[in-house]
């Protein structure tokens, strides 16, 4: 049966979107390094491959072209609120171990927590290429944040049961 599919809609098709899939996947295993650029060209790559070389658009009609597109704008700048506030949420945490680790210990030991996480502050104007890769990308950023949610869930875990490891070890040994 799965021959079949393939057949009927066509081995270029499915090869070409496995191949997207691949890159796409290898783009995203570091979103920490995002290579936006390359992310959004492979995405108007695959649409510009489905639209030339599929029937997929064939009998839209444009009302529902536009609907759909203006939904997907919603989706990804409401995915791009979410992910901004847990962008400076996680900012204001990195930069506080900065300031509490090397500022305090430099010449600069004078200056206030205010006064630094001014400095140090996120903004959507440094931020615009950020921004933007959230609001059109945002279904490929939506799956990477569900695919990263176990290990994030497993690392929590350990912290809070890495004393008892601990404990247990210990209680093991002095006996």
């Amino acid at each position: 049966m799965l021959i079949e599919f393939m057949t009927i809609t066509g081995w270029a098709f499915w090869g070409a979107t496995a191949i997207l899939t691949l890159f796409i996947g290898a783009i995203l295993t570091n979103e920490g390094e995002f290579e936006r650029g390359w992310a959004t060209f492979l995405a108007c790559a695959a649409i510009a491959f489905i639209a030339l070389f599929t029937d997929a658009f064939a009998g839209a009609r444009l009302f529902w072209l536009v609907v759909v597109a203006a939904g997907y704008l919603v989706a990804g700048c409401l995915w791009s609120l979410k992910k901004w506030y847990s962008y400076v949420v996680s900012e204001k945490g990195r930069q506080k171990l900065i300031y509490e680790r090397d500022v305090n210990k430099e010449a600069k030991g004078n200056q206030t927590w205010e006064e630094y996480s001014q400095r140090v502050r996120p903004s959507a104007a440094k931020s615009k290429q950020l921004i933007l890769s959230w609001i059109i990308l945002w279904p490929l950023s939506v799956l990477w944040w569900v695919l990263a949610w176990p290990r994030k869930a497993a690392v929590w875990a350990y912290d809070k049961l890495s004393t008892t490891f601990d404990k247990i070890s210990e209680r093991i040994f002095a006996s």
